[in-house]
């Protein structure tokens, strides 16, 4: 039997052009390409390795068209072509600009072995053979049932053979396929990728890495082995968002990092109110595919209860607004929360979103007093709490509140215990776990928690400075200094790196080198009073002490100065009347930082020391209902 075969596809790295269908995949999955760039990567990839002049690509894609036109569209189309990609100018790994001559194509091509087809030899009709399935196509109305099933085998077969094992996984922000002002697609794409994190996150025998860290990568230039070098994932899943009207078509995949390499894809269609159900499904695929065991608590979820389109649209954008962290977004990230709880009164999820918001206007950032925020931070985490046993993010925001604001230590670490038993993949938990415990003296297991925190979320700034700081806590100065060192190349802008540089710089001695990161803490805040407040302690340790008290005079004008730290902050600089009244005033705002004021006392910490059996200071512990 004679044998034909016509080579229309050709694999360069991940991807894959074909010329038949005119599409060009990454994966396996399609990667959206104009006309003219599409034919520019098809006259360089025949002929890989060798001079294509412009005049050559002028004859082939523009005939008849004037040079100025020629011009405009072939710069256009390298543009498009490289971003399509991933490539660069600077340093290509696929298209090579000749400066005023052309272009060439540097990257292997492969011919890929396809089916053949065979030509008959006798008269017998002969059935053709069925057409080969489109990987990129969407699969329309796609059911998650048997057929799933048996996708999921094949694909666990063909992976299984490349014996590779996966422990951890870093889900890129899914892409969103659409016009570009539609907004509310963008923000379901990210929110969609924050839910199938939170899913993911909910099986503990994977290392599932935190949004804050993997959302560095949207529309990122860099290769998928990179990316998982730099978060710690032994795999990556990607992939895109489309949606038409209330429906939703969703394609995943999972690349083996080391060897960038496929190892599994599905694409699915749902109603925009099912999307709750899917999160679920993908979740368990992507954990059968490494073969991670699900418990039936994990398993049980898939059946879980479907909410209103517009309900879902509204926790979405509240997700993201809340990440974001200023107070304007945090007040429309309640609105969209209150929103959901209007039209799905029983959706845990929104509750441990409202708990969350409050805890971050009324805990570190001040934007509001503390009794204004927490007792709501309270009431919604334990309304989640009703809802949903299992939320690690409503027992978190519990224990926050409880820690800060009822200044109840023990039940505060109960529930953080409680949320790191119900998902060890939490960052947050780990985070202000080990916060808790520093502040409790615990500065070893601290440090645990801070490292595990770390290996979650890499690349959050808040992360990498906690563990920075329990380094400095455990007297670890060596390793705290490349820890900051690490801070500030991630986010040269965050201040609170060099706020908290400065105290290991005069641990080490060097007041000057101290200053310095002291005052550009300040600087990058604009003025704000925790960098100002440690600038004045910075000052008053390295001698200058009419500076120290300048900026305790402009940080008592300030209506965002916290009453506790110009309590302490009065005591070290001698004025230990003002000290007693600040220390009044934090007592009555309950100031998160009163629930640690009778382990500084205990540590015999400087500025209470003469203080200790002073009458004024066991009446501010009966004020906080703390044992003196």
């Amino acid at each position: 039997m004679a044998v034909k075969r016509e080579n229309v596809v050709l694999r360069f790295g991940a991807f894959e052009l074909d010329s038949r269908s005119r599409e060009l995949r990454k994966h396996g999955v399609r990667i959206k390409l104009h006309e003219k760039p599409f034919q520019l990567l098809e006259a360089l990839i025949e002929r890989p390795g060798e001079l294509i002049t412009r005049k050559e690509l002028q004859e082939r894609l523009w005939p008849g068209d004037t040079f100025v036109e020629f011009e405009s569209g072939l710069n256009n189309a390298v543009s498009r072509l490289r971003e399509a990609l991933a490539d660069s100018a600077d340093s290509p790994r696929y298209i090579e600009t000749v400066p005023r001559r052309g272009y060439r194509f540097v990257a292997p091509v492969e011919t890929p072995p396809l089916e053949p087809v065979h030509e008959p030899v006798t008269v017998l009709p002969v059935a053709p053979p069925p057409a080969p399935r489109r990987r990129s196509s969407w699969i329309g109305a796609f059911a998650f049932g048997l057929l799933a099933l048996i996708l999921s085998a094949v694909a666990y077969r063909s992976f299984s053979s490349h014996d590779a094992v996966i422990r951890s996984i870093a889900v890129l922000p899914l892409s969103y396929r659409g016009t570009a002002v539609d907004t509310d697609g963008e923000f379901l794409a990210d929110g969609m990728t924050g839910a199938l994190i939170t899913e993911l996150s909910k099986i503990n025998e994977l290392k599932v890495i935190s949004e804050t860290s993997v959302k560095r990568f949207k529309n990122t230039n860099k290769r998928l082995p990179e990316i998982a070098e730099e978060l710690g994932a032994d795999a990556v899943i990607e992939g895109a968002v489309e949606r038409e009207g209330d429906r939703v078509r969703v394609i995943v995949q999972m690349i083996h990092a080391a060897s960038d390499s496929h190892i599994w894809s599905e694409k699915y269609e749902r109603a925009l109110g099912s999307l709750l159900t899917l999160q679920n499904e993908i979740a368990i695929a992507i954990a059968r595919e490494v073969r991670a065991t699900l418990t039936p608590n994990v398993e049980s979820r898939v059946a879980a209860a479907d909410i209103h389109p517009d309900a879902f649209v509204h926790y979405m954008k509240g997700r993201q607004l809340l990440s974001r962290k200023t107070e304007t977004e945090l007040y429309l990230a309640l609105d969209h929360f209150q929103q959901v709880i209007r039209l799905e009164p029983n959706y845990a999820p929104a509750f441990a979103g409202i708990a969350r918001t409050w805890q971050e206007l009324a805990g570190w950032n001040a934007y509001i007093m503390p009794r204004e925020g927490f007792p709501k931070a309270k009431a919604a985490a334990k309304r989640a709490l009703e809802l949903d046993r299992a939320s690690a993010e409503a027992h978190t925001s519990l224990a926050f509140t409880l820690e800060v604001y009822d200044w109840d230590l023990p039940a505060a670490e109960s529930q953080y215990q409680q949320a790191i038993a119900q998902n060890k993949n939490y960052a947050p938990a780990h985070q202000l776990y080990a916060q808790h415990l520093n502040r409790t003296g615990r500065p070893e297991e601290a440090l645990k928690e801070a490292r595990r925190a770390f290996e979650l979320d890499p690349l959050a700034p808040e992360v990498n400075l906690a563990l920075a700081m329990m380094f400095l806590g455990n007297g670890l100065l060596e390793e705290a200094q490349a820890q900051f060192d690490k801070l500030i190349e991630l986010d040269p802008a965050y201040f609170e790196a060099y706020v908290h540089l400065a105290d290991l710089l005069m641990r080490l001695k060097k007041p000057e080198e101290a200053l310095a990161a002291a005052k550009r803490g300040v600087e990058l805040s604009q003025n704000s009073p925790h960098p100002l407040d440690f600038l004045a302690r910075i000052s008053f340790r390295s001698g200058k002490r009419n500076e120290a008290q300048a900026l305790f005079r402009e940080l008592e004008r300030s209506p965002k100065a916290a009453s506790y730290h110009l309590a302490t902050l009065s005591f070290v600089l001698g004025y230990p009347d003002k000290g007693f009244k600040w220390l009044r005033q934090a007592c009555d705002e309950r100031s998160p930082d009163m629930a640690f004021l009778q382990i500084v006392i205990a540590r015999d910490s400087l500025p209470f020391k003469p203080f200790a059996e002073d009458a004024r200071l066991k009446d501010i512990l009966r004020c906080a209902a703390l044992p003196p």
